[in-house]
C-alpha cells in the first residue's frame, strides 16, 4: 500500500466515522475539515513518530493534490488540541483496522524495573535469588525485567 493509498483509505474511514457520530465542523465548509485534520495526524503518528511540522511540509509539498489547503503549525495544533478524546480515539481505530496481525517482523525490547538496591538484596522480600539480578550496561540493577514485542505498526503482540 502506497502512501497516498493510505492517506485516501485513512481519509474515507475517518469521514465516515465522523459523520456516523454525527461530528459537525463550526462552519459549514471550512477549507480544511476534521477529517482531513485527523487523517494528517494519523499520518504523523503512524510514519513520523507524531511530528506534525515535517508531515505538514510533506503534505504542502506531496500531496498538495489531495490537500489543496493546509493550515499553518498553530492552527493545526490549537484545532488539534479541541479534538483531542476524538483524535486519540480515532486512530487506535483506524490503527487497529489498518495493521496486518500477520506481520512478519516483531521487535523486542526489555526494561529493567528494580525493586531494591544492590545493597539490599538480601532483605528483599520481593524477589530473592540470582534471576532477578541484571545488568544493562552501565550499571547492575535487581528487580524484574519487563518485555514488550511489537509488530511493524506499533501494536504490541505480547
Amino acid at each position: 500500500m502506497t502512501y497516498k493509498d493510505y492517506i485516501t483509505t485513512v481519509y474515507v474511514i475517518v469521514d465516515e466515522v465522523l459523520k456516523l457520530i454525527g461530528h459537525k465542523h463550526k462552519t459549514n465548509k471550512p477549507k480544511f475539515s476534521d477529517s482531513e485534520l485527523i487523517t494528517l495526524l494519523v499520518y504523523a503518528t503512524t510514519f513520523r513518530k507524531g511530528e506534525i511540522k515535517s508531515t505538514l511540509k510533506e503534505f504542502k509539498e506531496n500531496y498538495s493534490d489531495m490537500f489543496p489547503y493546509v493550515p499553518e503549525l498553530p492552527a493545526i495544533v490549537k484545532r488539534a488540541k479541541k479534538l483531542k478524546k476524538l483524535v486519540k480515539i480515532l486512530i487506535i481505530l483506524v490503527k487497529n483496522l489498518l495493521s496486518n496481525k500477520e506481520s512478519l517482523i516483531a521487535i523486542l525490547d526489555t526494561k529493567p524495573i528494580p525493586v531494591c538496591e544492590l545493597t539490599r538484596i538480601k532483605r528483599c522480600k520481593k524477589v530473592s535469588g540470582k534471576l532477578y539480578k541484571g545488568n544493562n550496561g552501565h550499571r547492575e540493577w535487581f528487580g524484574y525485567k519487563l518485555g514488550l514485542i511489537i509488530d511493524t505498526y506499533e501494536q504490541p503482540i505480547s
